[in-house]
């Protein structure tokens, strides 16, 4: 029996997070199919700060960051793919990409890459608060991306996780799959950052 998830609204099953291997329904690994079947796309991302000591942290993504904090956004992807990450400054501003900084943006699945947002806080700070743009497909990305008009318009399954959730590890992680079985599928997240 299968479980209705309302996008945004309710955690994504665990079945669902991009490093578990359960019934297939996640690739793993460089292949995007077996058995000629698609699979959906999945991305894990957390902000990552130096804590007590210079030892890294996962803190909640809504946890306000300064440059001391030397704050970094790290993403898995469940598969093979390319990655992009832009940073939005303003409705006016072109967004800037963060990653790649050279390159397409070719990942391979279920390694961790760390981007650096030191950048945000050269320069002049504004009123706004930077949302970063996390963009992640099987094929390569064309132009920059638009910002989502609706969350719940690609229907992407999410789930926010921190420690002390029964049945999680301790860490402080969003989930985040598509589960439209296309080639043309892809995941767009827009994460708001609160910057001091």
């Amino acid at each position: 029996k299968e479980q209705a998830v309302k996008p945004f609204a309710e955690p994504a099953p665990q079945a669902n997070r991009p490093e578990q291997k359960t019934d297939g329904m996640v690739a793993a690994g460089n292949s995007a199919r077996v058995g000629k079947q698609l699979k959906p796309l999945g991305l894990r991302y957390s902000l990552v700060v130096f804590g007590p000591g210079g030892i890294d942290k996962e803190v909640d993504p809504s946890t306000p960051v300064g440059k001391d904090d030397a704050p970094r956004l790290t993403v898995q992807t469940n598969d093979t793919g390319y990655l992009s990450v832009f940073c939005v400054l303003s409705p006016s501003n072109k967004p800037t990409a963060l990653f790649p900084s050279s390159g397409e943006g070719h990942v391979t699945g279920e390694k961790t890459i760390a981007i650096p947002l030191v950048s945000l806080f050269e320069g002049e700070q504004t009123a706004e608060q930077p949302r970063l743009l996390v963009w992640f497909s099987r094929s390569k990305r064309v132009e920059i991306p638009p910002l989502p008009d609706d969350s719940n318009a690609l229907n992407l399954l999410v789930e926010h996780v921190a420690p002390g959730q029964p049945g999680t590890k301790a860490e402080y992680a969003v989930y985040v799959v598509n589960p439209a079985l296309t080639p043309s599928s892809f995941v767009l997240v827009e994460i708001p950052l609160t910057v001091r």
